[in-house]
């Protein structure tokens, strides 16, 4: 399940106060379930993060033509925005993709630019305006180091084979591992029991 909307209140325990600002608890980056604080807290992390986003009430409608055009948008956004874009995997209904954003990027802003663009295409290639949307939601998890940012990638691009749709990682066509000297390659992926990040599509 996509992460439920939360209410910006007091801080949980993932946030700590100085000087009347909220600010990220270093300790608390990778937690299941981020707070969603205000957009400034996620600055200057400098650390790749998964992020997963639904479509609207799962609707499973990202294949064929629009799966490749959301694809095709991630790529465009991550370059127009100066991240690095680690891979991705689309599923019908979900996206999951690894990112280190910019320096002076936010996950909020990002997905926004994101998530617009791509629902801007989709409605154009079905020639009915606002016919597709993702969830307002959407969860993200830190890597803190190398091998939970491993964990992730793994368990990303497995997950098509996970879900009976496919028989190897590197048959699914809307995934991608775009690590140096692993540009598109997904042929190490073929345990049959990976470790799961904190959330599990």
């Amino acid at each position: 399940m996509c992460a439920k909307r939360i209410s910006r209140g007091r801080p949980r325990s993932g946030a700590s106060m100085d000087d009347g600002r909220q600010r990220l608890d270093p300790q608390a980056i990778g937690r299941r379930h981020p707070a969603r604080l205000p957009e400034e807290s996620y600055r200057n992390i400098n650390r790749p993060m998964m992020v997963t986003c639904c479509a609207r009430r799962h609707w499973p409608v990202l294949v064929g033509e629009t799966a490749a055009t959301v694809c095709e948008v991630l790529r465009h956004a991550a370059a127009r925005r100066r991240s690095d874009l680690y891979g991705y995997c689309l599923m019908p209904d979900h996206l999951h993709f690894v990112i280190r954003l910019a320096e002076d990027g936010t996950p909020p802003v990002f997905l926004r630019y994101f998530k617009g663009e791509a629902s801007r295409r989709i409605n154009v290639l079905w020639g009915r305006s606002g016919a597709f949307r993702w969830q307002r939601s959407y969860w993200d998890e830190f890597a803190h180091d190398a091998e939970v940012l491993q964990n992730q990638m793994r368990y990303m691009l497995a997950n098509p084979v996970r879900r009976g749709l496919c028989g190897l990682a590197e048959d699914w066509p809307h995934s991608a591992d775009l690590r140096e000297g692993r540009r598109g390659r997904t042929s190490d992926l073929r345990e049959a029991h990976i470790a799961r990040p904190a959330h599990d599509m």
